[in-house]
């Protein structure tokens, strides 16, 4: 399944992060890819339900795969732990 993220993922506009969890929590494909393209901001909020959701599809055998990350990004999830398991 690929995923399209949006420019921004904030608390302030939680059903858009809500909605991309839903998609990923019933994806029927054990592979999900996250399209980070026009990704430009995520916050605190949105990176922990993020990690916890990327979390329990790996338990249950999944992966999860982001794509396409700016270099800013990359770098703040790095910082933030993101990338560990």
């Amino acid at each position: 399944m690929h995923i399209q993220l949006p420019s921004r993922l904030t608390a302030r506009q939680y059903w858009v992060a809500l909605g991309l969890v839903s998609k990923i929590n019933q994806a029927d494909e054990s592979e999900i890819v996250l399209d980070a393209t026009h990704l430009k901001f995520i916050d605190p909020f949105c990176l922990s339900l993020l990690a916890s959701t990327g979390s329990d599809h790996s338990r249950s055998g999944g992966t999860i795969r982001l794509i396409n990350l700016s270099g800013s990004i990359s770098s703040y999830l790095s910082r933030m732990d993101f990338f560990q398991q």
